[in-house]
C-alpha cells in the first residue's frame, strides 16, 4: 500500500514540475516576442531618422514656415 501512494506522489510531483516549465517556456516565449518587436521597433525609428524623401519633406516645410515668420 505504501509503495502505491509513493507512486502516486512522485507523478504528482512530475506533474508540477511539467507545470512550472510550461510557465516558463511561456515567459521566454511571451520576452522573446517583446525583443522582436523592440528589435522591429529600433530599425524601424533608424530607418526614419535616416534623411528619406519623407523626412525632406517634412523639413522643407518647416524651413517654409521659419522663413514666413
Amino acid at each position: 500500500i505504501k509503495r502505491e501512494e509513493k507512486e502516486i506522489f512522485t507523478s504528482h510531483r512530475e506533474h508540477m514540475l511539467l507545470d512550472i516549465y510550461d510557465i516558463y517556456s511561456l515567459t521566454y516565449i511571451i520576452l522573446a516576442f517583446i525583443f522582436t518587436i523592440l528589435s522591429i521597433l529600433m530599425v524601424i525609428k533608424i530607418f526614419c531618422c535616416n534623411p528619406c524623401s519623407w523626412c525632406k519633406k517634412k523639413n522643407k516645410k518647416l524651413d517654409t514656415s521659419k522663413k514666413e515668420q
